[in-house]
């Protein structure tokens, strides 16, 4: 596989990404967020990759776990929760928004990309407890 060089996923580390990859599936379905917030710590911290590594791999992992529940959301509800049309314009901000992080991170220190990891998640974090949904 292009980039893999080294590290295979094997034994026990296969049974620890299942582990850690059906929690972001529930976080990801029940909450709309489990690769940033799951994925890429749990990569980190009990997998031991780079922060880099594990970005790039929580960006390929999120795909069809978005995907399903994105459809279950969608078929799976007395009535759909998905709008489509809103989908497609914040899919489009998106990918060009993608682009330009993913081509930032590779001018950005690891120790760099933890901590702005780790601000990001405790600044949104403290936002939903204080503030909530107003709606």
């Amino acid at each position: 596989m292009r980039g893999h060089t080294s590290d295979p996923v094997a034994g026990r580390r296969v049974l620890y990404a299942l582990g850690i990859g059906f929690v972001a599936g529930i976080t990801s379905g029940l909450l709309g967020v489990g690769g940033g917030i799951v994925l890429v710590p749990g990569m980190v911290q009990v997998l031991k990759l780079g922060h880099r590594e594990a970005v790039a791999n929580s960006l390929a992992a999120i795909i069809p776990m978005a995907a399903v529940g994105a459809l279950v959301y969608y078929i799976g509800a007395p009535r759909p929760h998905v709008r489509l049309d809103l989908g497609v314009v914040l899919a489009v901000g998106g990918i060009a928004g993608a682009l330009v992080g993913a081509k930032l991170a590779h001018r950005v220190s690891e120790r760099s990309l933890r901590i702005g990891f780790g601000l990001l998640v405790l600044v949104v974090g403290v936002r939903l407890l204080l503030v909530g949904n107003s709606a």
